[in-house]
C-alpha cells in the first residue's frame, strides 16, 4: 500500500483482487480544538508534523515541553504542529482542556474512530509523522529515544528529521521506534 497526501486528502493506493492499483481518495477531516473542523495538514506550511496524542499517556506528558519547544523552534521556517487523539474515549471537550492544560500552541484534532492512526499506521501515542507540501511522508517515528526524561546521549529523531528536510538534506532516520503507550482504540 502507497500513502500520499494531496490537498488536504489522503490517497490510498489498494491491490484490488486483480494486479491492478485503484486508488481511492479519503478526506480526512476531523474536528479541532482550535474551532471547525480542519485536514490532517496545514495547506499553507512547508513541513507538517502530525502527532499522535494520548490524555492519558505519562510518556505523552514528558513529551510535551520537547513538543512545543519543537514547534516554537521551527514555525518561521514554515513547520506546523497538530497532534491527533486517535483513542475511542476522544472527545472535543476533553482535548479542549488537554490543549490549555499542556499550553500547546497547536490544536488536537479528535479522530475517535481512529481513522487517521489506521491510515498513518499509528499505534502509540506520541507517534509523529513529518509530511512535506508534496504530500511525501518523510519521517515516521517517535520523537526522541527517551520515553521518559530527556538525557544528554539521546537521539533526537523528530528534531534531526525537522532539520534535514529544512535545510534540502536526505532524512538521517526515516523510521524510528516510537516509545509512547498504546493508543486505546477499541
Amino acid at each position: 500500500m502507497a500513502l500520499k497526501w494531496r490537498r488536504g486528502a489522503l490517497i490510498l493506493a489498494v491491490a484490488a483482487c486483480s494486479a491492478a492499483h485503484h486508488p481511492t481518495v479519503v478526506d480526512i477531516r476531523f474536528p479541532s480544538t482550535e474551532g471547525g473542523a480542519r485536514s490532517l495538514i496545514d495547506p499553507a506550511a512547508r513541513l507538517t508534523v502530525v502527532e499522535f496524542f494520548s490524555a492519558h499517556c505519562p510518556c505523552q506528558a514528558k513529551h510535551d515541553e520537547r513538543l512545543r519547544g519543537l514547534a516554537a523552534r521551527y514555525r518561521a521556517q514554515g513547520v506546523a504542529f497538530v497532534a491527533v487523539d486517535s483513542e475511542a474515549d476522544a472527545t472535543l471537550a476533553r482535548d479542549r482542556r488537554e490543549a490549555v492544560r499542556r499550553h500547546y500552541p497547536y490544536g488536537i484534532l479528535v479522530d475517535p474512530t481512529g481513522k487517521a492512526a489506521a491510515a498513518l499506521r499509528a499505534n502509540y501515542a506520541t507517534y509523529c509523522v513529518l509530511i512535506d507540501s508534496s504530500g511525501a511522508i518523510l519521517y515516521q517515528g517517535g520523537i526522541d529515544s527517551d520515553r521518559n526524561r530527556l538525557h544528554a546521549d539521546a537521539t533526537p529523531y523528530l528534531a534531526d528529521a525537522i532539520a534535514d528536510a529544512v535545510f534540502g538534506r536526505p532524512i538521517r532516520v526515516p523510521v524510528a521506534k516510537s516509545l509512547g503507550c498504546s493508543l486505546m482504540r477499541e
